[in-house]
């Protein structure tokens, strides 16, 4: 017969209750909010970029503080950054050129506040950081190579400075080496580095201010990563420009494009994101697409093999959004459930392990690392065990456990 027995184990869970809820892929870690507004993070943390006040890098989730108000969270690539409840903007990680804008050039590995102003929107590059306030100036701090502060004179800086006296920004994107934005009348601007047209203003010249992007008004939403970027219009019609070594802008082609081209005919895209050498897209209907670089197989259609055109990933329709990262990807399903693929040296794909994975792998959100101890009634069955034990566990799910006995001596570990 079954019998209950207390045992303590060291795993890591899921539950099928709402978990993630909103996610962002950096270049070698990752973060995540919950539903209940607790922020996570995992991956290389070798500047404390998990916020974790330490530099030791985590291959599960791990909880940032206590604190129940993260909004929007944003990873650079070896910083990152959050707007809490309150419009409060907060920073940790590498800093060396000041991109966490707190006065220094220290780096955190708790998060910090910046200041006391009202923002509205921020986004990380790759040593840089952007941000909107609350009354739509724009701001940028950090590395200044290539006039990404809109400004010729190239030193960093570690603090605020205003970007133009437009105060009509409605959406950034801060890449490597250059900087995308959409006002709120719909146009598409762009500045800094442009030596493979990732400024998409049909020419391969540096600009030093924000320059419009055509004359089209129609621009919905942005992504942009390392020399290339995503745009959707208000027609669900997807666009690419700049680098494309890996077919990464999805034309079929390895053709740099200096200015934004359309991907595919179809008119039902929704959601696009730009990683450093692939890119993701999800439609309307709720599937997801991925194209380029897949080397380490982070496209997610189980091969490493590079696609020049989006391919369908798996024949589900439901998923919610998605964010590609340096070499790693985040996808969200609308029940809550977190997924990844791709490189996973740092631990960045978060199920626990460093290997890498060609296909989507389900990240667990439970309260619980195999870091913490817990003890929890299950049903554990035959006792005494002889050779195999069974535990039901209800609607826990169990990712990983270590079964020691009484003296603390590991009997079995399980995936």
């Amino acid at each position: 017969m079954k019998r209950l027995l207390p045992f303590v184990f060291l795993m890591s869970f899921s539950s099928h209750a709402q978990c993630f809820q909103s996610i962002s892929a950096g270049l070698l870690h990752s973060m995540a909010t919950k539903s209940d507004d607790t922020s996570w993070h995992w991956g290389d943390n070798y500047a404390g970029q998990c916020g974790l006040g330490t530099t030791q890098n985590w291959n599960f989730p791990k909880q940032t503080g206590s604190a129940t108000d993260w909004n929007q969270i944003e990873t650079g690539s070896d910083h990152s950054l959050a707007i809490r409840t309150g419009n409060t903007l907060w920073a940790f990680g590498r800093n060396d050129y000041g991109q966490l804008a707190d006065g220094t050039f220290l780096d955190k590995k708790l998060p910090t506040q910046m200041g006391t102003d009202a923002w509205q929107q921020v986004s990380g590059g790759d040593m840089h950081t952007l941000a909107i306030r609350a009354d739509g100036t724009l701001w940028a701090w950090g590395l200044n190579y290539n006039g990404i502060y809109s400004n010729a004179t190239f030193f960093e800086s570690n603090t605020p400075i205003q970007i133009s006296t437009d105060n009509d920004w409605a959406q950034i994107q801060a890449a490597e080496l250059h900087n995308i934005a959409i006002k709120t009348n719909g146009t598409l601007w762009s500045w800094g580095q442009n030596v493979d047209g990732q400024l998409g203003n049909g020419n391969n010249t540096n600009t030093f201010t924000p320059a419009q992007i055509g004359t089209d008004n129609d621009w919905q939403s942005i992504s942009a990563s390392y020399l290339f970027n995503l745009a959707i219009k208000s027609d669900g019609t997807l666009w690419a420009w700049g680098n494309n070594e890996f077919g990464n802008l999805g034309d079929g082609t390895t053709m740099h494009r200096n200015a934004p081209i359309q991907i595919s005919t179809d008119n039902n895209w929704m959601i696009g994101s730009a990683g450093k050498r692939h890119a993701f897209a999800m439609k309307t209907d709720g599937t997801l697409w991925s194209w380029g670089n897949n080397y380490f197989g982070q496209l997610a259609d189980g091969t490493t093999i590079d696609h020049g055109l989006p391919i369908q990933v798996g024949i589900s329709g439901d998923w919610q959004t998605v964010s590609a990262g340096g070499f790693h990807t985040m996808a969200l399903k609308p029940d809550g459930t977190l997924w990844t693929a791709g490189y996973n040296g740092f631990g960045q794909l978060g199920d626990n392990t460093n290997s890498n994975k060609s296909t989507f792998v389900q990240v667990g959100c439970g309260l619980l690392s195999t870091l913490n101890a817990v003890a929890q009634l299950f049903s554990v069955y035959p006792n005494p065990v002889t050779n195999q034990l069974y535990i039901a566990a209800g609607e826990v799910i169990i990712d990983h456990a270590i079964i020691t006995d009484l003296t603390g001596k590991t009997v079995k570990t399980a995936d």
